[in-house]
């Protein structure tokens, strides 16, 4: 599923993908329990409510381990940077200020001698020619080419000959600003393609997107009504208490015509009450 190691996963596709791991082992378990004839063992109600509580727990519990130990020496893997320009420097303060995107880089290279010694705490060791060392000396798998602006000729010749070294190669293409979140690459006869999928315009996600809006929508609104009946039920206990007549008041009214010349008493609400009385 791809889960593991685990770098540079956007947090919704890594939910998705831990959603759907925990769906297929217990689609497995259900069938194993089947074909083995093991099913009065287990109670469905069980096996359902463990589904539930895997599909909220694993999630959790691994966001959980990744706060906790990523910022660990041992954890991540050594990553090297190639590029010291402004791409590489971003690239540098991301891996450090978030850990627990998984790599971690010890060495950048660049073959400007103006660029060399020490970025954001990660050392310009020197130039390009020193990728195969280092993934040699060191045991780094992982490598970064930070650099969008060089020519294409330029970028396919670095990546021939310093790409090889690193079973994990990298590319920062020059797209700052766009979306990261559901793209996927495609080979169209040789040729790179980047797809872009609009995910809430396809029916599938669409009808899962609502259904979940509703259920939760549900469950929310069933949760809340007893809390809500019981404010109710406090605000009209308050309000007899502190108003003992709380529906309104009797005043005498006036007779205001000479051939009604007997006093009658009205009912007004309470925000009249202010009105003067007779007598």
């Amino acid at each position: 599923m791809g889960l593991y190691p685990g770098i540079g996963k956007a947090p919704a596709e890594e939910l998705r993908q831990l959603t759907l791991a925990t769906m297929l082992i217990y689609l497995v378990l259900g069938a194993a329990t089947f074909l083995f004839k093991v099913g009065d063992t287990y109670s469905r109600a069980t096996f359902l409510g463990a589904w539930a509580l895997s599909v909220v727990l694993v999630p959790l519990s691994r966001a959980l381990t990744r706060h906790l130990f990523a910022h660990k020496k041992w954890w991540g893997y050594p990553a090297v940077v190639l590029g010291a320009g402004e791409t590489g420097r971003m690239v540098v303060q991301t891996l450090k200020r978030q850990p627990g995107l998984g790599l971690k880089p010890v060495a950048v290279l660049d073959d400007d001698p103006e660029k060399q010694g020490v970025m954001e705490g990660v050392p310009v060791l020197g130039g390009l020619d020193l990728a195969p060392v280092l993934a040699r000396e060191l045991r780094v798998r992982h490598a970064i080419v930070a650099m969008p602006g060089v020519p294409r000729a330029k970028l396919l010749e670095i990546l021939e000959q310093h790409g090889r070294a690193f079973p994990h190669l990298v590319l920062i293409p020059d797209l700052f600003g766009f979306s990261s979140l559901w793209v996927t690459t495609k080979d169209l006869g040789g040729i790179l393609g980047l797809e872009v999928r609009q995910q809430l315009l396809l029916p599938g996600p669409r009808l899962a997107k609502r259904i979940i809006d509703v259920g939760l929508s549900l469950i929310g609104g069933l949760l809340l009504l007893p809390f809500l009946a019981l404010i109710a039920i406090l605000i009209k206990f308050l309000r007899v208490l502190l108003d003992p007549n709380p529906w309104g008041v009797k005043k005498e009214g006036v007779p205001c015509s000479k051939i009604v010349n007997t006093p009658f008493t009205i009912l007004t609400q309470r925000p009249f009450s202010w009105l003067p009385t007779s007598g």
